[in-house]
């Protein structure tokens, strides 16, 4: 029963880490690089801990110290923290999204822009030479063939 708080401990903190792991893959990757570093800290003072727990069981108390709860209240803290801090980043990136979204469609429109100017500097230069040269007067062979009558 002494090792229950140690061993949950060690998990929450474990579970941070993969956590944070998991979200380094994402956007905001460079973010995650601290809370790893704490998760694997907090790690590893919880697996001290427990090895502590097993080396003296005889010597220590059965019953639960503040000592020994102030692990479990850290890690599960800090596992809390992780996840909210993942979900405000979460909601920050729809933002950038937008924002991204935004931008793309106000490059798209500037070069459609640059595009149809430029189709109309070419109509027009068509148009210019086609005012100077005289139109082509078409010619038009006779029918010689009248076997219709």
């Amino acid at each position: 029963m002494v090792y229950v708080l140690p061993i949950i401990a060690l998990l929450l903190s474990f579970l941070s880490f993969l956590s944070s792991v998991r979200f380094l893959f994402s956007r905001q990757g460079f973010i995650w690089v601290i809370p790893i570093l704490l998760s694997l800290v907090l790690s590893y003072e919880n697996l001290t801990t427990l090895l502590y727990v097993g080396e003296y069981i005889e010597s220590m108390d059965t019953s639960y110290t503040l000592s020994s709860i102030i692990p479990f209240l850290i890690s599960f803290l800090w596992y809390i923290a992780i996840i909210v801090f993942h979900f405000t980043l979460k909601n920050t990136t729809s933002e950038n999204k937008y924002k991204n979204e935004s931008i793309k469609n106000r490059n798209e429109a500037l070069y459609l822009e640059k595009f149809e100017r430029r189709q109309a500097k070419r109509e027009k230069k068509r148009r210019e030479e086609s005012e100077i040269l005289p139109p082509e007067k078409p010619e038009i062979k006779e029918f010689k063939d009248r076997d219709f009558e």
